[in-house]
C-alpha cells in the first residue's frame, strides 16, 4: 500500500518561496496527498501591514492569515487539499524540521533562496539545514535564474 503524500510547503511571503508550491501540487496531486502551508517567518505582507497598525501583533497575524488563506486557496483551486499555519519561532530551520515531525509529513518541498557567496556563508541557508535535519524527504526548488 501506498502512503498518501503529506507536503509540508514552507513560506515566507516572497515570491521566490511560492515558486515550490507547484512543484509540491506536482506531486501531491497524483498521489491524492495534501499539502501543509506553513509561514515560518513574517511574509512581507504583514510587514508592510505594520507601519499602520495600533498593534503589531494583532496585524503581523491577521496579515499572516489572510496570505496563507489565499495561497491555500490557489493550491484547492488547483485541486489539492491544502491546510494553512504559522509559526512565531526565531529558529526558522527548527521550525520547519519540528513541524514536520509533529504534523506527519511525508515531505517538505521548499525553495532556496540562491544565496551564494558571502551572503551564504554569513546568514546560512535554511534550506540547506532543513536538508541536512528533516526527518524525511526534501526537494529544494532553485530560485528562478539560478
Amino acid at each position: 500500500m501506498t502512503a498518501t503524500a503529506n507536503i509540508l510547503v514552507p513560506l515566507d511571503g516572497s515570491e521566490i518561496a511560492e515558486g515550490a508550491i507547484d512543484v509540491a501540487i506536482d506531486i501531491a496531486r497524483p498521489a491524492g496527498g495534501r499539502i501543509t502551508l506553513l509561514v515560518a517567518a513574517e511574509p512581507e505582507a504583514a510587514a508592510a501591514l505594520r507601519e499602520f497598525a495600533e498593534s503589531e501583533e494583532i496585524t503581523r497575524a491577521m496579515a499572516t492569515t489572510a496570505y496563507l488563506e489565499q495561497v491555500a486557496e490557489r493550491v484547492r483551486e488547483r485541486g489539492v487539499q491544502a491546510t494553512a499555519t504559522s509559526s512565531d519561532g526565531t529558529n526558522v530551520a527548527a521550525e520547519i524540521i519540528e513541524r514536520a515531525g509533529t504534523d506527519g509529513a511525508t515531505m517538505i518541498v521548499m525553495s532556496s533562496h540562491g544565496r551564494s557567496g558571502i551572503g551564504r556563508w554569513l546568514l546560512g541557508s535554511v534550506a540547506d539545514k532543513v536538508a541536512r535535519s528533516a526527518p524525511v524527504p526534501v526537494v529544494i526548488v532553485p530560485a528562478p535564474g539560478r
